[in-house]
């Protein structure tokens, strides 16, 4: 039996036309019981929905085609009047929808699908019938033929013949132009040439120009490539249009889009991303800090978080063994500094509880001490560097002022959002400009200012940097945060529902997994590397104070190298001579003490001598006449 129903179902079988829920749409004078009988002998394996009949139905028609992916329409038109929709109430984007029409009386399939309605619709399908017979016709939307519309398939007597096989799956874009527009990013996107109408001429072969090449060749495409205006990568206002880079996408006026593109979601509502190619980090730039004074390279090799857990052991372990041996603190102390300078101990350890805090403390101390003396040997020679700003709390407490670009919306949003005192200190640090990379170039040499940039970028930024100042800037002066922040996936955005995405995605992915892409980001930056290493040279040679030392000279130490320990040296000496003179004086202090002390005692027994020596000088005087006679008289 040749009935509508039946056509749906052998298409659908044979792969022309999606199993998705469909969606009837009646639009003019289409009988009840037709609908009725469609719908009964229609097989909706994943269900059927029927719109009330309207006519000419122009909203309902463009709600129903402009629905997100996976849902089939099946639009029945009785009259023409359904199909004429004026060109400015059509989206700009492509239809969500699978069509299939069934065209009024009168009018060919032909007429039908070249209505502006499906000018955006993925080859739809129309079904005429003639007699018994049903004719299946599909128009071409690539086509540099202008509108191309061919009859697929015949359905008679209950079997569907298929001339033109898989049109719509076809991979194949027969050659026509898609409209692509740019803005230069490196090291993502560059056109030297740019002619008066925007064009580009022979743009360098880059990550995404290459993607877009390949995908060319395997669809078969060709391109224009054109400038955006504006180096705007584009948000949405307050208006709720769009403006930049994405906007000419949105809006109709190109196919794709390339310059280093984020995929955020306010943007994949409004058009569709390829698969993404690369995913980018956020990073803040700072010049690396002058080196430490000489007097500093004797504390520099540890860090102030280091020497406090120093200290802190060395009295813990005294401690401990001043308790186990029943020792003075100070001495136990002294001897666990002892180990630390890699001297002998002056006593024998015989217990076995002060073995075992010595061995563990041995092991310590020689941890501690090799890595204090290799950085030493380091900062004695080259000097102690400065403390580098590289993590987000280190630049929130500094004085540093945080510079970003002003069109990196999607960097200032995302500082707003974040909450916390270490943010809030970044806010108030923020200083916003046109051109990031011109501040770059003139503050490079700054220490009080730190740049935001994605890390592929900064490389780009960096070498460029080098070149502008002839050489003088090497990359090692140059501090990149530790901290990474803000991961962006980097994608080409397409209209939405474009039905080359897929195909595309499937070659994108062929070229992540070979390696290519990361290829020809490496290129890309390869070569102004070495120019800016080239510019690095140059300069050295000009003007051996432009030189960064790189080890081919032995430098010997001298006074100046010394100038840290001999400090400490001195600082010492005048100490202990200080505590020496203080020990001398306690000690005289002492000693007139006693003799305060001995004197105070003599004071009573001298008043009283004084007070009672007349009236008792007789009693002494015959008291010491008798004991003269008693010593004479026994001799």
């Amino acid at each position: 039996m040749n009935s509508l129903a039946a056509v749906l179902t052998e298409l659908t079988t044979s792969g022309e036309f999606p199993s998705s829920p469909l969606h009837v749409l009646p639009c003019g004078n289409i009988s009840d019981t037709a609908l009725t009988s469609l719908l009964r002998e229609t097989s909706c394996q994943k269900g059927c929905s029927v719109s009330e009949r309207c006519d000419p139905c122009q909203h309902q028609l463009l709600e129903s085609l402009y629905k997100p992916p996976g849902e089939a329409l099946l639009l029945w038109a009785g009259s023409s009047e359904c199909l004429q929709v004026p060109e400015s109430l059509v989206p700009p984007y492509w239809a969500g929808s699978a069509v299939v029409l069934v065209p009024p009386e009168g009018l060919s399939c032909v007429e039908a699908l070249s209505q502006a309605i499906f000018t955006k619709a993925p080859f739809p399908l129309c079904l005429k019938k003639r007699g018994d017979v049903y004719e299946v016709w599909r128009r071409i939307t690539f086509s540099t033929e202008g509108i191309e519309v061919r009859r697929i398939a015949r359905f008679e007597d209950g079997r569907l013949d298929v001339t033109a096989a898989g049109l719509a799956a076809s991979h194949n874009l027969n050659g026509v132009n898609l409209r692509v527009e740019f803005i230069n990013y490196y090291p993502y996107v560059f056109c030297p040439n740019v002619l008066s109408n925007r064009t580009c001429v022979d743009p360098l072969l880059r990550p995404e120009t290459s993607i877009i090449s390949v995908l060319a060749d395997h669809l078969n495409f060709t391109t224009t490539l054109q400038e955006h205006p504006k180096r705007v990568w584009g948000s949405q206002l307050q208006n709720g249009s769009w403006h930049g880079l994405l906007s000419s996408v949105v809006y109709d006026k190109a196919d794709l889009a390339v310059g280093g593109m984020s995929v955020t979601y306010s943007r994949a509502n409004v058009v569709d991303f390829l698969r993404e190619f690369t995913v980018v980090t956020s990073v803040f730039v700072t010049h690396r800090p002058s080196p430490l004074a000489a007097y500093l390279t004797v504390i520099a090799p540890l860090s102030p978080r280091s020497w406090a857990v120093v200290i802190t052991a060395v009295v813990l372990v005294g401690a401990v063994s001043a308790l186990q041996r029943g020792c003075r603190l100070d001495l136990a102390m002294m001897e666990a500094y002892t180990v630390i300078v890699e001297q002998s101990l002056s006593r024998d350890i015989t217990a076995l509880a002060d073995r075992l805090l010595t061995g563990v403390w041995f092991l310590m101390a020689f941890v501690i001490a090799t890595m204090y003396t290799s950085n030493l040997t380091s900062f004695l020679i080259n000097g102690a560097p400065g403390v580098p700003i590289e993590t987000m709390d280190q630049l929130a407490e500094s004085n540093l002022q945080l510079v970003a670009s002003q069109s990196n919306k999607m960097f200032l949003e995302w500082l707003d959002e974040r909450q916390g005192s270490t943010f809030a200190a970044l806010r108030r640090k923020l200083v916003t400009v046109p051109k990031l990379t011109t501040s770059f170039q003139q503050h490079a040499k700054d220490h009080s200012l730190a740049h935001v940039f994605e890390d592929a970028y900064f490389e780009y930024a960096l070498s460029n940097t080098v070149i502008h100042s002839n050489g003088t800037l090497w990359p090692r002066d140059i501090v990149v945060s530790k901290d990474t922040f803000m991961p962006s996936p980097l994608a080409i955005p397409v209209q939405k529902n474009a039905p080359y995405r897929r195909h595309m995605d499937h070659v994108i992915l062929r070229l992540i997994d070979t390696g290519l892409v990361k290829k020809w980001l490496a290129d890309a930056l390869f070569s102004l590397n070495l120019r800016a290493f080239r510019a690095n040279v140059a300069a050295c040679r000009r003007n051996r104070k432009d030189c960064r030392n790189d080890g081919e000279e032995r430098q010997s130490i001298n006074m100046q190298h010394l100038q840290g320990p001999m400090i400490i040296l001195v600082f010492g000496h005048l100490l202990a001579i200080a505590v020496f003179i203080l020990e001398l004086q306690l000690k005289g202090f002492q000693r007139l003490g006693s003799k305060l002390r001995q004197w105070v005692k003599r004071v009573p027994r001298t008043l009283q001598k004084c007070f009672h020596a007349p009236r008792n000088g007789k009693k002494v005087s015959e008291k010491n006449a008798v004991t003269k006679d008693s010593k004479i008289e026994s001799r």
